[in-house]
C-alpha cells in the first residue's frame, strides 16, 4: 500500500532480539566491529537500553 502510494520504495524486514548482557553495551559494539567490520555499524545508547547493529547497507538517511 505505501509502496504503491509512493511513500516508500523499499522495506527492510527485521527481527527483534533482546538478551541480558552483563557488560557495558559499548563492549558489544566493539566486539561486533572487530568480528564483522561492516560499513554501516551503529551504536545507540538511550540510558536504560542500547541498540547495537551491523548491516551491509545503509538503513536510514
Amino acid at each position: 500500500e505505501y509502496i504503491k502510494a509512493g511513500d516508500v520504495f523499499q522495506v527492510v524486514l527485521s527481527q527483534r532480539f533482546s538478551v541480558p548482557f552483563p557488560y557495558p553495551p559499548f563492549a558489544l559494539y566493539r566486539a561486533l566491529r572487530r568480528l564483522n567490520p561492516s560499513p554501516f555499524l551503529f551504536f545507540l545508547d538511550f540510558g536504560g537500553f542500547a541498540i547495537v547493529g551491523s548491516s551491509p547497507e545503509i538503513l536510514v538517511r
